[in-house]
């Protein structure tokens, strides 16, 4: 279903300001398909179509703001019920760098990348070629690190990449990524040479709708403060 035919079965349940037990199982099995961006979407969607009914029936309040409490609460319950699927990557080798492209390579319509820096020509042409599919990818990234020799960050820039740096005296050291809304990638691994050549490190990925909101929302947010 698209946003349009989420909001209308929305309105639909909530036109005679009561959900239905009925109306309640279809929701939380519809719930449990939706992926993190479009469950977001049903919550914002619930609470202006609430906002609406008060604002022209104020005394339907009690009704609508119990239809609005289970409405959110059989979401949440469905969304906590999701079978969660986790991996982990360890370096050094080249498993940690292998799973970034190859996450890189499924992902079809947006990449948030937030990263202390990138400096591994696998991993940035792998960028380069997500972006050349036209899948927005925005990276977030070190100020201070992108002036290092061997730092790809000026190359990806010049190649039309939306990126954004903190510009401050502390470092934005950061190393997670989220793909789709579906895909988490998180840990320890700089995406550098170096990471996989020499240095112990780790990332995980999961599909956790709980840690991609968490991730997104922090992704949202420093975009929006470094813009």
């Amino acid at each position: 279903m698209d946003n349009k035919e989420l909001e209308h079965y929305l309105e639909s349940t909530l036109a005679d300001l009561t959900l239905s037990q009925s109306e309640r199982v279809k929701l939380r099995e519809l719930s449990q398909v939706l992926d993190t961006e479009q469950s977001g979407f049903m919550r914002n969607r619930a609470f202006d179509l609430v906002r609406a009914q008060l604002n022209t029936a104020p005394e339907n309040l009690q009704p609508v703001l119990k239809w609005l409490e289970m409405v959110i609460k059989t979401i949440d319950i469905a969304n906590q019920r999701k079978k969660v699927t986790s991996s982990a990557c360890f370096s050094p080798g080249d498993t940690c760098r292998k799973k970034i492209c190859e996450i890189l390579a499924q992902t079809t319509s947006k990449a948030d990348i937030c990263v202390f820096t990138i400096a591994d020509d696998i991993i940035t042409e792998s960028i380069l070629a997500t972006h050349q599919r036209q899948v927005q990818i925005r990276i977030i990234t070190d100020n201070e690190k992108s002036e290092d020799d061997g730092s790809d960050i000026e190359y990806l820039q010049r190649k039309g990449i939306s990126i954004v740096m903190d510009n401050s005296p502390y470092h934005m050291h950061h190393k997670f990524a989220v793909f789709d809304d579906r895909y988490l990638l998180n840990g320890s691994f700089n995406w550098t040479k170096s990471a996989s050549q020499y240095n112990y490190e780790n990332i995980l990925i999961t599909d956790s709708p709980t840690l991609l909101a968490f991730y997104q929302q922090e992704f949202t947010r420093l975009w929006q403060r470094f813009s």
